[in-house]
């Protein structure tokens, strides 16, 4: 029994250093939203600046999507944050290429768990 006991204190302190403060990690775009002219609305560039240094993480991943569900794949039959853009440090900010539409889906994961630290959304606004 006391072993049981001691066993469940360690798990229990394992997990709780591996919780993630609730929004330790932001995602932020420039411009937020997009010009949304319907189908044949252009692809632009956009700047993201990411932030998980009060995450406790290491590295992150950041994905883009332009699928309006996400897909489910794998081996697991889980779901695909989109396409992986780029691999790095908790902070920084990049531009992306052309490819960002209204309603593109912009995800950040723990480069080592795959868990998602923060989403956002491109916005559209219309076209005038």
């Amino acid at each position: 029994m006391h072993k049981i006991l001691i066993v469940a204190a360690c798990i229990g302190m394992l997990m709780a250093c591996s919780k993630r403060p609730h929004g330790a990690a932001t995602l932020a775009l420039s411009p937020a939203a997009v010009k949304n002219c319907g189908a044949g609305t252009p692809p632009v560039a956009i700047d993201i600046r990411w932030d998980a240094t009060r995450a406790n993480s290491f590295g992150v991943k950041i994905w883009i999507n332009n699928q309006q569900e996400p897909a489910s794949s794998g081996i697991f039959g889980g779901d695909v944050p989109g396409t992986l853009w780029l691999a790095g440090k908790t902070s920084g900010a990049a531009t992306t290429g052309s490819w960002i539409v209204p309603g593109t889906r912009i995800i950040m994961t723990d480069s080592d768990s795959g868990d998602m630290l923060a989403q956002t959304k491109v916005a559209g606004v219309p076209c005038h």
